[in-house]
């Protein structure tokens, strides 16, 4: 298995949610959050057509690079550096619910910082349980580029 395999830890919570974490040695907590809410740091691991205005209540919409697709949503929960939380949707599909995602910050107990995605919530239904394996592994990804993004910056 690849390293960039390794950077992202799946565990298993139930059906209606999931949790990712991920370690970053040479971030700090700090600048890890930074990395997903200020548009210099975002633009170097999501992509150059972001929008965003970083404050609770505020908005953004991350287009995937070269594809119509993308994630929009409304920040529904900031404490900088610590804890950040989002309602999120597919850009290209406007009639799915909104989905929710919080992320944790911390310092890692051998240095850097940890990352904790919860991702919820699904219901039983195929189609729910076909989007929560799709988000996992969606989510996987782009933790991965972050991780990446951390190994270029040494």
């Amino acid at each position: 298995m690849s390293p960039q395999k390794l950077a992202v830890k799946r565990i298993e919570v139930g059906s209606e949610r999931f949790v990712l974490k991920a370690r970053f040695p040479h971030f700090t907590p700090e600048l890890l959050f930074n990395y997903w809410i200020k548009p210099e740091l975002l633009r170097q691991w999501w992509s150059d057509d972001i929008q965003i205005v970083a404050r609770l209540g505020g908005s953004f919409c991350l287009p995937w690079q070269e594809s119509p697709r993308g994630i929009t949503g409304t920040y529904t929960y900031f404490e900088h550096g610590a804890r950040l939380a989002f309602s999120w949707h597919w850009s290209h599909e406007n009639v799915t619910p909104p989905r929710h995602i919080a992320l944790g910050f911390r310092p890692s107990t051998n240095g850097g910082a940890s990352l904790m995605l919860v991702a919820g919530l699904y219901d039983q239904s195929p189609e729910s349980r076909r989007s929560r394996r799709d988000h996992i592994d969606c989510w996987t990804y782009i933790l991965t580029r972050l991780h990446l993004r951390e190994g270029a910056r040494q």
